[in-house]
């Protein structure tokens, strides 16, 4: 019993992240968070002031790293993600998305 309670306060007090792998095959995982806050008209201060209102921490500047379509996003505390998604009402689903790579034809 006092193994599980330490485990479980253990898993609360510690930050999860999930990392993105940029296989050399060309399959990627694409974060569509820009594309979602261009939609909706929200810029990434608005984002972290609409984050930090629901109780979560986040920075501006981690916020405009999020909403940044250049930058190269490859690990994500599954905190942030909880946070974002609370905020804006979205399933991880919503901002994550799986891009294929099409199948080379083979010579023959």
């Amino acid at each position: 019993m006092w193994r599980r309670a330490t485990a479980s306060w253990y898993c609360q007090q510690r930050s999860v992240s999930v990392s993105f792998p940029i296989p050399s095959g060309g399959d990627v995982v694409r974060w569509r968070l820009p594309e979602i806050l261009e939609e909706r008209g929200l810029t990434a201060y608005r984002l972290a002031a609409m984050i930090r209102e629901n109780g979560y921490p986040m920075t501006v500047r981690g916020a405009y790293r999020l909403a940044d379509p250049d930058h190269d996003l490859r690990r994500l505390a599954l905190d942030t993600l909880n946070a974002v998604c609370a905020t804006l009402r979205l399933d991880p689903g919503d901002l994550l998305e799986y891009v294929a790579d099409k199948p080379k034809r083979k010579r023959g």
